[in-house]
């Protein structure tokens, strides 16, 4: 796949739509020739990009994407809070957390709720006591 044969060059919509396809269907190969061609890359192809690896258990190619952004928002850091959450290392997810520089609902919810699935109830409460907007979590 190059993206010189499609004419995609300089539409950043499009190659950021064809990296997102790509990713969703788990061609992680392909998306990264996507990703080191585009345009314009954007916190939305990264994050695009982070998010096929998570979802492909690949942590250390999402970390090494993470760790190279230079423009992170919630949707890149709340990422790799739920990636590591989901297999299980809440330390390195409350390491994360503590660092984001902000916190939008779904970041509380992502940790209090990985708290409780590992069992760790008084952790979850602890931290449930330290939101701001308590009637809003899911």
């Amino acid at each position: 796949m190059c993206m010189d044969c499609y004419r995609l060059y300089g539409d950043v919509y499009v190659e950021t739509a064809l990296l997102g396809f790509y990713t969703k269907v788990g061609d992680m190969r392909t998306a990264h020739k996507v990703f080191d061609e585009i345009s314009e890359r954007n916190v939305v192809s990264w994050n695009s990009m982070i998010d096929g690896y998570l979802r492909l258990e690949d942590l250390a190619m999402a970390e090494g994407l993470f760790s190279s952004m230079t423009n992170k928002d919630v949707v890149s850091w709340n990422s790799m809070v739920s990636g590591y959450l989901r297999n299980g290392d809440m330390d390195k997810a409350l390491s994360l957390f503590q660092e984001m520089p902000e916190r939008k609902l779904s970041s509380w919810n992502a940790m209090i709720s990985g708290y409780v699935e590992c069992g760790d109830v008084e952790s979850a409460r602890e931290l449930f006591s330290k939101m701001d907007k308590k009637d809003h979590l899911l």
